[in-house]
């Protein structure tokens, strides 16, 4: 076990070896011969979709559509037949639609445009795993959440603030099943409709990619780390990024922070080399002069955050709290394994060797 201030540590992986079979015995199976291959399971054929399955499935509809005859409203508009459209919306008896300029919001019945065809082609290229995402499944899986996502409409956020086409938005969570996002050319945060954004299209891409984005917390970090002992700015390697992100909040003028951080500089020297999927960060709460004197005496050249930096950070810095000192241990997505406090971040220290210590997946 780990204790503060001081530990003895003990490899946690202590798995008994698999024994193997002798051969010619009952349990021994013979061995394959490598060049045959048993035939691929064919298959399953795709079934097209309904115009009810489309109804229930938002993440399916297309962004556009065409109409398949001329369409005359008051004040003499005209949408044209076959003239391209976009897709607002579906209900039982109509589509909502709008003119690529916005001039005109209309709505039609399904089979006046081709809707479920469109739906059906874009569909039919999508892999199995990319079918079965839906919107509500993404939420679920935050290894799946881009940091980033591109807004689709025009948004008015009120004070005379508007989200245009192409505007970016840093999500935070999922609000009722909406994303919680942060505009960043404005900081002002609000929820909006999934459709109306890139979300669908990037979760697909990263199924594909190995059932991961790419990490929101390492992608928050660039550009705002330096070192704790001078201050200057530095990066984390962007080829082999840490599988865990340990964050140390404390102050050289703090009793608790001195008395545990010892521990845990003995722990990383003894652990990084062995594990190097985690790394640990600083989070100053001193000015960067104070900050690498206690770096030099206490022994520890860690990358270090501004602490008024992490008000700026809205994956990472949510858990952090007052109270000194804490450690935050997260996985690449932001999902917070471990948050010790004063008298319990020994324990946080603990689940992070028990995490690095735990069997490799087969």
């Amino acid at each position: 076990p780990i204790t503060a201030p001081g530990y003895t540590y003990v490899p946690a992986d202590k798995r008994a070896a698999t024994p193997t079979p002798i051969p010619g015995s009952a349990t021994t199976a013979p061995s394959p011969d490598p060049a045959i291959r048993a035939p691929a399971p064919p298959a399953a054929p795709l079934v097209p979709l309904t115009y009810a399955d489309l109804i229930r499935r938002p993440e399916l509809w297309p962004a556009q559509c065409t109409v398949k005859a001329m369409m005359q409203f008051q004040g003499g508009t005209t949408v044209k037949a076959g003239q391209t459209v976009k897709v607002d919306g579906l209900t039982a008896q109509e589509v909502e639609l709008s003119t690529l300029d916005n001039k005109i919001q209309f709505a039609a019945a399904p089979d006046e445009t081709d809707v479920l065809a469109v739906a059906n082609t874009e569909y039919a290229a999508l892999s199995p795993a990319q079918r079965e995402l839906t919107y509500a499944t993404i939420a679920r899986r935050k290894e799946l959440w881009p940091y980033r996502l591109t807004i689709g409409q025009t948004l008015d956020l009120g004070r005379g603030q508007t989200v245009n086409p192409g505007d970016t938005a840093i999500l935070v969570k999922f609000d009722r099943g909406n994303p919680f996002v942060i505009a960043e050319k404005f900081r002002t945060s609000f929820t909006i409709s999934p459709q109306a954004t890139d979300l669908m299209t990037q979760a697909r891409r990263f199924v594909e990619a190995g059932d991961a984005a790419p990490s929101r917390v390492g992608t928050e970090l660039d550009g705002k780390l330096i070192s704790s002992v001078t201050g200057q700015p530095t990066s984390i390697d962007a080829a082999s990024p840490p599988r865990y992100y340990v964050f140390y909040r404390g102050s050289s003028t703090c009793s608790i922070t001195r008395g545990f951080t010892p521990s845990l500089v003995k722990f990383y020297n003894e652990q990084h080399p062995k594990h190097p999927v985690f790394e640990i960060i600083y989070i100053m709460t001193e000015a960067p002069a104070d900050t690498g004197r206690f770096a030099r005496e206490a022994g520890f050249a860690w990358l270090a955050v501004d602490y008024e930096t992490t008000g700026r950070m809205p994956v990472m810095g949510e858990p952090f709290g007052s109270l000194l000192p804490q450690l935050v241990v997260m996985d690449r997505a932001g999902n917070v394994l471990a948050n010790g406090v004063q008298g319990t971040v020994p324990a946080a220290l603990q689940t992070l060797d028990a995490l690095l210590n735990q069997p490799a997946v087969r």
